[in-house]
């Protein structure tokens, strides 16, 4: 129909060229196609130079569809928009969820609730109604972050052995909801792997290694680990240092390193640090030590093949000490470097410490952690 209109703007063209005085360059047939998937066909009315080229629907409104996304987040509104493919609809009828009754178009959906709804629409024209599309969107509840900052305490325990109190804090991120626990030596009793509480008091008989791992839904946060000591020596695996009150023996893992902590020692407590190389490797410092909660005092470390080595030099020439809040040590394993003590792989070694001026108050903090430079 468009073509005829061009045809009958051709013809009227002709006369007025005719008319103005001069003979203008003929006119060529114009070829126009129009194509609006919604509208069956087209009409031109009126004259040219006014005419009007009019959508004609004829038929009720096919491969209608809902666009938009299948998933979102509980009480954050989400667009759901009819489209059809032929019809050109005049009127929408909603139903599912909150779109129930919405007769627009577009919907704007939201749920409270973490649950599948099956949204439906059915668009019309003034033909009929069209066929009914559907969409189902899985809502679900916005992980949390997972913990940071996570730290663990755990609380001396008097000669004999006794209820040690473990309590873990995480400073960032999101609440914790579960815990992950481990301990080395096993407590005797009163200690469980896994907890939905930050805290839980195992009767222990040795000076005990414990680590803890915060999570919620949103993942693991970082493992924190802290030593519980027993007083009167002889708990921490066997070892007991003499002239010492209390000797604290931590073991470390070579292959996965974790950061010690022990609490609540005294200026004569002995801290011995154990640990097995294996493999050929260089330049590790072992241990990095801190003193935390206002500590003031100096301390020595040694490096020994022997527990309670605080000789200088110590026996066997295994020698790096040195005194302050934070002592270092560097060592090779297997070849020596110079200027580094030289370890044996699969040889079991002692890193002995001591208050060796100043004090802590009876009550100190120290962490050792093993790292590479």
């Amino acid at each position: 129909m468009f073509r005829t209109a061009a045809s009958k703007a051709a013809a009227l063209l002709a006369p007025l060229a005719l008319a103005s005085g001069f003979l203008a360059a003929p006119v060529q047939a114009a070829s126009v196609q129009l194509s609006v998937s919604t509208c069956d066909s087209f009409s031109l009315s009126g004259q040219a130079p006014n005419q009007v080229l009019t959508c004609v629907v004829s038929n009720a409104p096919t491969g209608c569809t809902i666009q938009g996304p299948t998933t979102g987040t509980i009480n954050t509104p989400i667009t759901l928009t009819a489209q059809c493919a032929t019809g050109a609809p005049t009127s929408w009828a909603w139903t599912g969820g909150n779109c129930q009754g919405v007769a627009t178009q577009s919907c704007s959906a939201n749920s409270a609730s973490a649950t599948p709804v099956t949204y439906n629409v059915t668009p019309s024209n003034g033909i009929g109604a069209g066929n009914t599309a559907s969409s189902t969107v899985t809502w679900t509840n916005t992980p949390p972050a997972a913990p940071t900052g996570c730290s663990l305490t755990a609380t001396a325990v008097g000669s004999g052995g006794g209820a040690t109190t473990l309590t873990a804090t995480c400073s960032g991120g999101g609440a914790p909801t579960s815990y992950a626990w481990t301990a080395s030596p096993a407590p005797s009793s009163g200690f469980s792997a896994s907890t939905a509480a930050n805290t839980q008091a195992p009767t222990i008989a040795a000076t005990t290694n414990f680590t803890v791992t915060p999570s919620n839904g949103g993942g693991n946060g970082n493992t924190a680990a802290a030593t519980a000591t027993v007083a009167g020596g002889g708990g921490g695996g066997g070892i007991s240092c003499p002239g010492f009150s209390n000797t604290v023996v931590m073991d470390e893992n070579w292959a996965a390193p974790t950061q010690l902590r022990t609490s609540g020692i005294s200026d004569s407590t002995a801290v011995i640090v154990r640990f097995t190389p294996t493999g050929a490797t260089s330049g590790f410092n072992f241990p990095h030590i801190t003193a935390g909660n206002g500590d003031q005092a100096n301390r020595t470390g040694i490096l020994s093949p022997n527990a309670c080595d605080f000789s200088t030099p110590p026996v066997l020439g295994w020698y790096a000490w040195s005194n302050g809040n934070t002592t270092d040590v560097s060592f090779s394993v297997g070849p020596n470097v110079i200027g580094y003590p030289a370890l044996t792989s699969g040889t079991t070694y002692y890193y002995n410490l001591k208050t060796t001026q100043g004090t802590c108050g009876g009550s100190c903090e120290m962490i050792i952690q093993l790292r590479s430079n």
